[in-house]
């Protein structure tokens, strides 16, 4: 893996963590995502499938606007050409997190860095975004319903030395804590 890729990756995080040091914390996140996978990563050429993944998040700031520091893990909905194995991510992420007006709508984008195992050995940049409503905005455990766009850029030592798994999808989070 390039030393070039794996710096990329990490100067990516330290601009969106650069804020974190202002909020105090909100809200604990659990979440767990059901995706359509598209991607050229560890196959001959395209490939598709559903795939899927969990997430545990802290938020911090305030009401309207938040940024969340989590880890996820990532399965790719096709596995790996040579062998069936399943392509895996697992990332260190972190997302902005803001309202849409005065309802119970929202807005994430973020990205991470992680690696890739199993099907595909490589450092993952995961970027995503998405939107989202909150089921019970005045609750203190609260259930968040999104649909998430997720490109994971996959940098290895292999050919092609970068590669993509582009999935879309549908997450649901249960929130513990303030609401948002």
């Amino acid at each position: 893996m390039g030393v070039r890729a794996i710096r990329l990756c990490l100067v990516a995080l330290a601009a969106f963590a650069t804020p974190l040091h202002a909020g105090e914390f909100q809200a604990a996140t659990a979440a767990i995502r059901a995706s359509y996978d598209v991607g050229s990563l560890s196959v001959p050429d395209t490939d598709r499938g559903i795939g899927g993944g969990v997430a545990l998040r802290a938020g911090f700031g305030d009401r309207d606007v938040s940024w969340e520091v989590g880890a996820e893990l990532d399965v790719a909905g096709y596995t790996g050409a040579g062998d069936g194995d399943p392509i895996f991510t697992v990332a260190a992420t972190i997302q902005r997190r803001a309202s849409l007006g005065e309802g119970p709508g929202f807005w994430r984008a973020g990205a991470g860095v992680g690696l890739l195992g199993l099907g595909a050995d490589a450092v993952a940049l995961p970027l995503m975004v998405g939107i989202g409503v909150d089921l019970t905005p005045r609750s203190r455990v609260g259930v968040e319903l999104l649909v998430v766009e997720r490109l994971t850029l996959a940098f290895s030592s292999g050919d092609p030395p970068m590669d993509f798994i582009n999935g879309l999808g549908v997450e649901l989070a249960l929130r513990f804590g303030r609401r948002r």
